[in-house]
């Protein structure tokens, strides 16, 4: 009898930051929103967005895992698993945010 695969499973949570943005539309426009969500993986936290409808489409730009020890720093709880799409809403959330240009390269697509 062969030996099954070892697969790693991940099993801890973690917070994850997703921006969106187009970068086909027009200067000033280009962002569409951020979230934090919680998931096993980028893509776990990826997914969960879409899931709840926290995905505006365009491009995502994925930061994390968050530690732990600064996600209350980094994002206060009634900030997180939803979707803001207004900038000085998110600043006053997390505090000053990266440029459009910054949050239009991504490192996938929604389409």
């Amino acid at each position: 009898m062969q030996d099954e695969p070892y697969i790693p499973m991940a099993t801890e949570l973690g917070w994850y930051w997703l921006s969106f943005a187009d970068p086909n539309l027009p200067k000033g426009s280009q962002w569409l929103g951020a979230t934090v969500e919680c998931g096993s993986s980028s893509q776990a936290a990826y997914f969960a967005a879409t899931m709840a409808k926290r995905n505006p489409g365009g491009e995502v730009q994925i930061m994390g895992p968050i530690p732990d020890e600064t996600i209350d720093e980094f994002c206060p709880p009634e900030a997180r698993q939803r979707l803001i799409t207004d900038r000085a809403e998110l600043e006053r959330a997390v505090g000053p945010t990266t440029s459009e240009a910054d949050a239009a390269s991504s490192v996938g697509s929604t389409s």
